[in-house]
C-alpha cells in the first residue's frame, strides 16, 4: 500500500507549495526494486546489441563512395587498393580484360552519375593510359581492407 503525505512547504518567493512523500510498504519496495533491475539488464542487452550491429554490418558490406576516394595504386592488372577521405582502404577487384591499370601514368575514370552511390560489382571504371588509351573495366568486387 502507498501513503501519500502532504507537506507544506514555503518558496523562496513567500509562497507556500504542496510536496508529497510517499511512505511504501517494505514488500512493495523489495518488488519494485527487483523490477527495475531486470529492466536495467534488458536495457543493457538491447544497447549491446545495437552499438554490435553496425560492427557486424561493416564486416558484410563495405561502401566506398565515388566522391569520397582519394587515392590508389595497382596492385596488379586485376587489384586495386583504394583509399576515402576518412583513410579507410579498400581492395577493388577487376574482371579480368583490364590492361593499363599499372602503367604510373593511368587514370580512372568512374562511369556514374550518383557520386554518392557505392563503388560495386558490376560499375564500370574507364582506364586512361598513354599508348593504350582509353579502356573499360568492370568490377569484380569490393572488399574492405588492403590485400
Amino acid at each position: 500500500m502507498v501513503i501519500a503525505i502532504a507537506q507544506h512547504k514555503p518558496c523562496g518567493n513567500g509562497a507556500i507549495r504542496d510536496t508529497f512523500t510517499f511512505a511504501v510498504e517494505e514488500g512493495q519496495l523489495l518488488r519494485k526494486v527487483e523490477s527495475m533491475k531486470k529492466n536495467g539488464m534488458l536495457v543493457g542487452a538491447l544497447m549491446a546489441a545495437t552499438l554490435a550491429t553496425p560492427v557486424l554490418a561493416a564486416s558484410e558490406d563495405v561502401c566506398l563512395q565515388h566522391n569520397r576516394i582519394w587515392s590508389w595504386r595497382a596492385v596488379n592488372d586485376r587489384t586495386l587498393v583504394v583509399s576515402d577521405k576518412n583513410l579507410h582502404y579498400y581492395t577493388v577487384r577487376m574482371n579480368p580484360g583490364c590492361i593499363g591499370l599499372t602503367n604510373g601514368a593511368a587514370k580512372l575514370v568512374f562511369r556514374t552519375w550518383q557520386n554518392l552511390g557505392c563503388v560495386d560489382r558490376g560499375d564500370i571504371i574507364g582506364v586512361n593510359s598513354p599508348g593504350l588509351g582509353f579502356v573499360s573495366c568492370s568490377i569484380a568486387g569490393v572488399e574492405g581492407g588492403a590485400p
